[in-house]
């Protein structure tokens, strides 16, 4: 088999993404600077926005220095919009959407709307500009808590936790700060709040632009997922058994199982898919019926999948999730509710699977087995179920039937079975 080798491409929506460094290093630029053409402004006293007041001095270099930020800003938040569309989970996409409008808001608001004078005049002017200040921060408060949540939920979207924490915590502090520090340090405290979103829009455009595509990401015609037809049975045999051998037990059985599945009643033919890159095949995956036995008697269908494999010469380099997430892409399409699978977290996890224990749902082998992992794909499916899960009927047929096994194994050329310590039986 021959290697290829890892290419990272950048699609123009994620480039954009630089745009929130760009308006976060401008909007810093007009911080620092914009006070030399204030006579008398006090940063540690002052607020930011006195700099931008309709008859402030500095107002004319502010606009100057803001100029790519008041750009920049909008359009980092829309296109982290458009990069986020049908990935991670719903909550995470609210949040993302709410913050964005808040962007607009604040971008189009400010502008229309700047003080009238340092500090607040009263004016009418005045007036609309609080109202934008308020729905600006009740946006932000929103947004980000709903982001929050979405990591506290999904692994895969710890990262802009994280990052939504940092930023809701700077805006408290200046909030509380402003009531609390003696008006000589008004400004300092008020500054964590005026930097907390323009920040948080920097973290959401390198997030979009650090988002890994690979040469064969779905945008390159050198990919391609499709459904496995007749004629790839025996080389998708043979891609399972190079995968998986030795990698569990001495010698593997994943390839005879896959060969079953396909005449199994739970076998989903919609759902089974192969890679190729280069017209070369790289990668398969199947999915098979499954259920959940509820406490209360109720079976809950849902579905599970595997053998899911990528050709040895071609793990590690993202071909693995971008085949689970466009199959697990289809079976939400078919309708499917819930996935459940029995792997690694720190894979899997990416994806946005979870311990199923924590859905309440158990594995029938190893009630607290942390390496069951489950998956909605319908918000709100698992809510309400307590029940048990148990691997279909299919993946068992070399217990069942050990001869036939030993009759399929002696049709592929002979292989050194090795016993490794990593091996789980």
């Amino acid at each position: 088999m021959k290697k290829t080798t890892e290419k990272s491409t950048k699609s123009l929506v994620q480039i954009l993404g630089l745009c929130g460094v760009a308006s976060f290093l401008s909007y810093a630029t007009a911080v620092i600077f914009a006070p030399l053409a204030y006579p008398g402004y006090n940063s540690l006293a002052q607020a930011v926005s006195d700099l931008s007041a309709a008859n402030a001095p500095s107002l004319g270099l502010w606009n100057s220095l803001t100029a790519v930020y008041n750009v920049f800003e909008v359009l980092c938040a829309t296109v982290v919009c458009i990069g986020i569309q049908s990935k991670k989970n719903k909550l995470l996409r609210i949040g993302v959407y709410l913050f964005a409008a808040m962007e607009w808001i604040s971008a189009i608001g400010y502008r229309a709307f700047p003080l009238t004078d340092s500090g607040y005049a009263g004016e009418a002017q005045d007036v609309m500009h609080m109202v934008v200040t308020v729905a600006v921060v009740l946006l932000s408060i929103v947004s980000l808590v709903l982001i929050i949540i979405a990591g506290a939920k999904d692994k895969s979207c710890l990262s802009y936790c994280i990052c939504a924490s940092v930023a809701l915590a700077m805006m408290l502090v200046g909030a509380l700060g402003m009531k609390l520090v003696p008006s000589a340090y008004f400004g300092v405290v008020e500054r964590f709040s005026v930097f907390a979103a323009t920040g948080f829009n920097c973290a959401l455009g390198i997030h979009l632009f650090l988002n890994k595509t690979y040469r064969g990401n779905m945008n390159n015609t050198n990919l391609t997922i499709r459904k496995e037809t007749n004629g790839d049975f025996r080389a998708v045999e043979n891609l399972v058994r190079e995968s998986f051998w030795n990698v569990y037990r001495p010698g593997c059985a994943e390839h005879y199982v896959l060969h079953c599945l396909r005449e199994d009643s739970d076998f989903v033919p919609e759902l089974d898919f192969v890679m190729e890159l280069d017209g070369q095949l790289i990668g398969q995956v199947v999915y098979v019926k499954s259920k959940i036995v509820c406490d209360d008697g109720r079976e809950v269908p849902i579905m599970t999948f595997g053998p899911i494999c990528i050709a040895p010469d071609f793990k590690r380099k993202g071909y693995g999730k971008i085949l689970l997430n466009f199959s697990m892409q289809k079976a939400k399409e078919l309708g499917v509710g819930a996935l459940a699978i029995t792997g690694n977290i720190d894979f899997y996890g990416k994806s946005g699977y979870v311990p199923a224990k924590t859905k309440g749902v158990r594995y029938a082998d190893d009630p607290e087995a942390d390496y069951f992992l489950i998956k909605e794909l319908k918000e709100g499916f698992l809510d309400g179920i307590s029940g048990t899960y148990k691997d279909p009927d299919g993946y068992f047929v070399c217990e069942k039937n050990p001869e036939a096994f030993e009759a399929f194994e002696a049709t592929f050329p002979p292989k050194e079975k090795l016993r490794l310590p990593s091996q789980l039986c």
